[in-house]
């Protein structure tokens, strides 16, 4: 018989709120399609599933860790100002996250 202690399993892991926005920003910032997009995030993707890019850029899936440095490299920015909701995109983004209509 399994001992139970009570506690419940405490989540480290919280998806960031803003990732979904600052992928879109950086797309949209170089011009891209998600098809070019998915060719820079993970180069060894299939172009059809150019879906990735869309469920990313909704918040319906997370990138994984090689995807999301792709990213922040092609970006030139780091990590955490991808993962960290605290952080935003440097200032060369701004006209991009006003023609989005986001703050």
């Amino acid at each position: 018989m399994k001992k139970t202690t009570g506690r419940k399993k405490k989540k480290y892991l919280i998806a960031p709120e803003h990732l979904p926005t600052k992928l879109k920003i950086i797309r949209r910032h170089h011009k891209l399609t998600q098809f070019q997009m998915i060719e820079i995030v993970n180069p060894l993707d299939k172009p059809e599933n150019r879906a990735k890019i869309s469920q990313f850029e909704k918040g319906q899936r997370e990138p994984h860790i090689s995807e999301l440095l792709n990213y922040a490299r092609f970006a030139g920015v780091t990590i955490d100002h991808l993962a960290d909701d605290e952080m935003d995109l440097p200032e060369h983004f701004c006209a991009t996250v006003k023609s989005l209509g986001t703050t």
